[in-house]
């Protein structure tokens, strides 16, 4: 038996749903940009394995994925931006003064943020430098006379842009280094998590006739809705005439109308308080690890 559930009163971003084995596949598409100064390269290495880990795949230019060998990278850069969920800056003295990218990389986000169609939200992170230190105005002296000195070669760059660009963070809920290296990625990954869901989705290109059996399917969803509100409805017939297909292939079609919150799940594959710890953690944004101590009465 088959499950096909949907939250539509509490949804955050875009990804895809499923279990991950046969017959899914990774979208191309980067959600999560992260922003760093060289550095800091080793800590946003960790960062990216981290949020791979969970099935999230950041735009970071060690990666492959990212830059590829022979592509020109600036396009690369703001395209990813402009199609980001989440931006993560990770925010270091030598951010500001290394080299003019970070900036470069902010000012964009920053641009994307006053967007009407926007989707991006910012993860300002304070790595070895505190929020005092960020605001300290001899600091930024320092920072806006490096920066007079890229735009004197680069003509492209406004200071007035830079300075507001900075400032349009102050505003913006933050995470700073308490505990070390290792709770802050923790932090991190926790706080993209809320926002963008694994990124699997899947493979239903074989199924036969898919577009007219969801459309079906919406049809008697979206009835229901206006009538009574969430109601579930059945599918059934002999076994393989493609019931769990269409199940999951409705999973993908509903994708993008309920932003992600949406999965299918197996009855008869695991135990009952399994899959409803896999139903909490698709549909709900109860911090993961809480998930897995939450006994069948809890869940």
């Amino acid at each position: 038996m088959n499950l096909f559930t949907f939250n539509p009163l509490k949804a955050h971003s875009i990804s895809n749903c499923g279990y991950l084995s046969d017959g899914v596949m990774l979208e191309a598409k980067h959600k999560v940009f992260l922003s760093h100064s060289g550095a800091q390269k080793d800590f946003v290495e960790q960062l990216c394995v981290d949020l791979e880990r969970c099935d999230r795949h950041p735009f970071f230019d060690k990666r492959r994925n990212s830059l590829p060998i022979g592509e020109k990278f600036p396009p690369l850069i703001f395209d990813a931006i402009r199609q980001g969920h989440v931006g993560v800056l990770v925010l270091s003295k030598k951010f500001f003064t290394k080299t003019k990218w970070p900036m470069l990389e902010l000012v964009a986000m920053v641009r994307e943020l006053k967007s009407p169609n926007s989707r991006l939200k910012l993860i300002p992170v304070f790595y070895k430098l505190s929020r005092e230190e960020w605001l300290d105005h001899e600091n930024r002296s320092k920072w806006i006379a490096q920066w007079k000195e890229w735009a004197s070669v680069d003509k492209s760059i406004c200071i007035e842009e830079w300075k507001k660009a900075l400032d349009a963070l102050k505003s913006i809920n933050s995470l700073m280094m308490r505990d070390g290296e290792v709770h802050l990625r923790r932090e991190i990954v926790d706080a993209v998590c809320k926002i963008v869901l694994p990124e699997t989705t899947w493979d239903d290109s074989h199924v036969q006739g898919r577009s007219r059996l969801c459309e079906i399917l919406l049809r008697k969803i979206n009835e229901r809705e206006k009538r009574n509100g969430i109601q579930v409805m059945g599918l059934y017939g002999i076994g393989g005439i493609g019931k769990t297909t269409m199940c999951k292939a409705m999973c993908n079609e509903v994708f993008e109308r309920y932003e992600g919150r949406v999965c299918h799940v197996e009855l008869n594959t695991t135990s009952e308080v399994e899959i409803l710890r896999s139903v909490l953690r698709r549909l709900s944004t109860i911090e993961l690890e809480h998930v897995g101590g939450l006994n069948i009465d809890e869940v």
